[in-house]
C-alpha cells in the first residue's frame, strides 16, 4: 500500500455537527456537495480556505470536505457525526493540525 502524500494546511479549530434541526436546520444530512453526510467522512469547511472535494487528514483520519456551514469561517472545520450526543461529546478543539492529502 502506497503512503499518501500530504502538506500541513495550518492549525484549525474543530467543532462537530449532526443532521438534527439544532445543528443543521432544514438541511438535515444533505451537504453542499450533494452527498449525504456520513460520519467518519464528511466535514464542513469554509470553501475560501478548503475547496469542496478536498481530502484532509485530521488526527490520523481522512475526511472529505463535502459541506459548508454558516458558522464555519476561516480556519474552522465542522466534523459530521450521526448523533447530537456525539457532537456534544466531541466539543471544541483548537490548534489542531490539518493536512491536505495530495
Amino acid at each position: 500500500m502506497q503512503k499518501q502524500k500530504s502538506t500541513v494546511l495550518r492549525k484549525y479549530k474543530l467543532t462537530a455537527y449532526c443532521g438534527c434541526k439544532s445543528c443543521s436546520g432544514k438541511w438535515g444530512n444533505r451537504t453542499a456537495s450533494g452527498k449525504k453526510a456520513k460520519q467518519g467522512r464528511t466535514i464542513a469547511v469554509d470553501k475560501r480556505k478548503i475547496k469542496l472535494g478536498t481530502k484532509v487528514k485530521i488526527n490520523g483520519k481522512t475526511y472529505v470536505a463535502e459541506d459548508i456551514g454558516g458558522g464555519v469561517k476561516g480556519k474552522h472545520i465542522d466534523i459530521y457525526f450521526k448523533s447530537h450526543k456525539q457532537t456534544k461529546r466531541f466539543g471544541k478543539k483548537t490548534g489542531v493540525k490539518v493536512y491536505k492529502i495530495k
